[in-house]
Order: C-alpha cells, then structure tokens, then sequence
C-alpha cells in the first residue's frame, strides 16, 4: 500500500473517531435531559408537554432544537 493510501486511512479513521465522539455528546446530552425532564414531570402526561420540556432542556443546553418539522409527502396524485 503506498504510504499516501495508509495517511488517507488513518485520516479516514480519525474522521470516523471524531464523529462517533460527537455522536457519543449528543446521545449523552439527549439521554440527560430526558431524564432531568421524567424527573421533574413524571408519567401521564401528554407527548406534547414532555417534547416541549426536552426542546427546552435542550435548547437551554446549548442544543438546536427544531420541534413538529414539516415533511413533503406525496400520497397518490
């Protein structure tokens, strides 16, 4: 393998690293304000008022929220 196809792995790979890293943040990130969220609010309530506390949470956090993203869909004609 030339030494220019072992740099480009070992970019690769670190590229790989990094993302899985940043990934790790936010999954953690998420997990912890769904918690702190349950912890407050409890059970029963309505969908609607636990993803308004994570958005807020999150967005309190530092984290971009969007919330009920409006999706093209094409159904029949």
């Amino acid at each position: 393998m030339p030494a220019s196809g072992g740099l480009a792995r070992l970019r690769r790979v670190q590229r790989e690293t990094n993302m899985e890293k940043l990934e790790n943040k936010i999954s953690y990130d998420i997990r912890g304000a769904i918690f702190k969220v349950y912890q407050n609010l409890g059970p029963g309530l309505l969908e609607s008022v636990y993803e308004y506390a994570l958005a807020y949470e999150l967005n309190k956090s530092g984290r971009k929220v969007k919330t009920q993203v409006g999706l093209p869909v094409k159904y029949e004609d």
